[in-house]
Order: C-alpha cells, then structure tokens, then sequence
C-alpha cells in the first residue's frame, strides 16, 4: 500500500510538492511558482530546482530546468504568464494571491503566425505586452549545477526551489557544464518531425494554452537521445523599450513549473472531470500518491506528444510508435 507524505513551503513565490511512498515504489511530483518584477531568488535542494538566472541591469533573465534525480525519469512543463502597468510602478498588493492570478497574468504562447517571441497577448489596458518587453527564447548556457559544491559559494536561499546565477560562464569556466541548445517549436512543428528527429529533438514545445513541454524526459543521459539531467533555456533574455525610458511602470512575468515522473503523467494527461476554481480550467487525475494534488489537465495534442516522450529511452528508436495525427 502506498502511503504518502506532503510538504509545503510558502517561502517568498516558492512552493514545493513532494510525495514519496515508503514501500520502494516511488511516486513523485513537484510544483514550483516564481514571480520576480525582474527580482531573482535561489535554491539548491529539491530533485527539481528552476534556474532563474535574472540581471536586470543587462535584462538577462534565463529559465531552464535541473533535476537532481538520475535514478528516474522526470517530466517537465512551464507556463510563462505577464501582468504589465505602464501608469504605476507599484506592484498590486494581492498580486500574489493564488486566487486572482486570472484577474491579473496572461499566459504567453506560441502565436502560430507570429513569432514565439510575440504572443500578441495585452493588458487589461490594451497595451501588448511585446511593443514594451521583448522576449528572446531558447538557447543554451554554461552553468553550474545547483546540487554542485561549487555553486555553494553563490547567493542561494535554500528554503525556496529556485536558483540564480548571473555570473557568464565560458567554455573555460572550471566546473561548469553546458545546457542543451534548445529550440522553439509549436506542437504542430514537433508533429511534423520525424520519430527518429523526436528523439534528437531538445526543444520547449509550446501548446495554445501557454504550457511549454520539455521533449525528452530529464535524468540520467541516454545514447541515442537527447535526454540529460538538464533542459535548455526557455527564455534567455528581456530587452525594455526605450519608450519606457523616464517612465513609471510595473512589469511582472510569473513562471509556473511542474513536474511528475511517470506513475504521475495522469495528472496531466487523464481528465479528472473537475475544475481548478482558480485557474478556470479542468484538472488531470489525483497524484498516485493519494495526496490529492491534482494539475491543470493538458491538451489533446500535448497528451499524444507525452505519450511518445514517455517512451523516449525505454526502446530502440525503431520500435517506439508513431504518434497518431
């Protein structure tokens, strides 16, 4: 019988979901939140740790994903979302409240016939959020692993899942490694490709609802994919527009990451039939762990490109199925 235990951290914009079952079957979530209003904070404990690499004298800001959990394949998604005020500098005071992130963020998405870049989304005002605050995505870095001694020495928060390091890393750096080179790609990109290329694919898949899938499972590397215990950037830099110069405003970007290993892939892929009340949309089944967790449930096409995912690393390429269109 699986039993569970649940710990919650409500550090700054941090909160963590961990279950684990005593009995040698391992179940595992985890759920990770971080606004900044280009303001950064770190940690180096959880098996699931977002590197927010945030300057914003230089308008640096890289978002990739580390697990520290080799033994098991982990899975991984990130909803960028914005909330933009260009009459005030001064951040609403329930801006942070779980219940009104509706009232305030848009989700950013992969526009179709505009770039990635360029959701084409705007406040509650009119104003697009891109005429303002330009996205760069994808791309890769030389980094320090979170769980690495040598990272200690950098400014990190350990009660929080988050780590930042704005130091630039070259090739010569002692001690760092290198992220994968993501790509950007909409599902209807990734669908297109081969299952050979799916294999060698490292890429933020972007879905209509704004949750940009990792393609390969995060853990221990496998010869012939493109899994490894890192994701490439997400995003990895915001320019401001001069128009802002001498100007008050308040720009936000909130990041919402989630994780599960395989027994928790339902959470995302097999409709509970309920609604999230906060976020307005229907939840995945319950964690198996029996914690009750639910998340937000994925789409049609997100669900058949986690199906083939899953499989990545499990069979020779030539035996993995083709996704159905």
């Amino acid at each position: 019988m699986l039993s569970s235990r649940k710990k919650a951290l409500s550090i700054a914009t941090a909160v963590l979901l961990i279950c684990i079952s005593v009995t040698g079957t391992f179940t595992w979530t985890q759920f990770i939140s971080q606004s900044n209003e280009f303001i950064g904070t770190a940690a180096i404990t959880g098996d699931i740790i977002l590197h927010d690499d945030f300057d914003p004298s230089t308008g640096q800001k890289e978002i990739y994903v580390e697990t520290s959990a080799l033994s098991k394949k982990v899975y991984v998604r990130v909803l960028l979302a914005e909330y933009m005020d260009l009459l005030t500098n001064s951040k609403p005071s329930d801006l942070d409240s779980p219940d009104k992130r509706l009232d305030y963020y848009k989700n950013h998405f992969h526009a179709g016939m505009l770039n990635a870049e360029d959701c084409g989304q705007a406040n509650d005002d009119g104003q697009l959020f891109h005429d303002y605050f330009n996205w760069n995505l994808g791309g890769s870095k030389f980094y320090y692993t979170a769980t690495s001694g040598n990272a200690l020495d950098i400014d990190t928060d350990p009660a929080s899942q988050v780590f930042g390091d704005t130091t630039r890393y070259t090739e010569e750096s002692q001690y760092v490694k290198s992220t994968p080179d993501a790509e950007i790609l909409s599902l209807d990109e990734y669908n297109s490709r081969t299952d050979e290329d799916k294999n060698n694919t490292a890429a933020w898949v972007y879905d209509n609802d704004g949750y940009a899938y990792w393609s390969q499972p995060l853990g221990a590397p496998v010869a012939g994919t493109a899994i490894g215990p890192v994701t490439g950037l997400l995003l990895n830099k915001v320019s401001t527009s001069p128009d802002l110069a001498d100007t008050d405003y308040y720009y936000v970007i909130n990041i919402r990451v989630e994780a599960v290993d395989s027994k928790d892939l339902p959470m995302w892929t097999e409709d509970s039939g309920s609604m999230d009340s906060n976020l307005g949309v229907p939840l995945g089944a319950e964690a198996a762990s029996g914690s009750g967790a639910r998340y937000p449930l994925a789409s049609y096409d997100a669900v058949q490109l986690l199906d083939y995912v899953s499989k990545i690393g499990t069979a020779p390429v030539e035996a993995l199925p083709a996704i159905e269109e």
